[in-house]
């Protein structure tokens, strides 16, 4: 399949008008350009919605979701972040669920 009709179909899939949240999930074998889809994906969503936030996280290890998170809830400038008892996952779920947080996506 080529990268355009994929792009395209998770156009289609993630930007119904709905009142759901959509969620997309590649899979395949390494190499096959996954990440590159991704990535464009996610330049042609900033594109079209100036006011959208992009997340890029790295979940190869349980600490690097951890710092992603933690860097999430840095750019954010949640408050509370920096407590090292603080969970940055809970805190960037409850601020991204409200309203105000606006447009948002995640690529992991």
């Amino acid at each position: 399949m080529r990268r355009g009709s994929i792009l395209d179909q998770l156009n289609k899939i993630l930007f119904k008008e709905s009142d759901t949240t959509n969620i997309v999930a590649m899979s395949g074998l390494g190499g096959i350009g996954k990440t590159q889809i991704a990535l464009e994906l996610a330049y042609q969503v900033r594109a079209r919605f100036k006011d959208c936030s992009i997340f890029w996280m790295s979940a190869t290890i349980k600490e690097s979701i951890e710092n992603a998170f933690i860097g999430a809830a840095r750019a954010l400038r949640i408050p509370g972040f920096e407590n090292n008892k603080a969970n940055a996952k809970e805190l960037v779920r409850d601020f991204l669920s409200n309203e105000t947080a606006g447009r948002w996506a995640f690529g992991v």
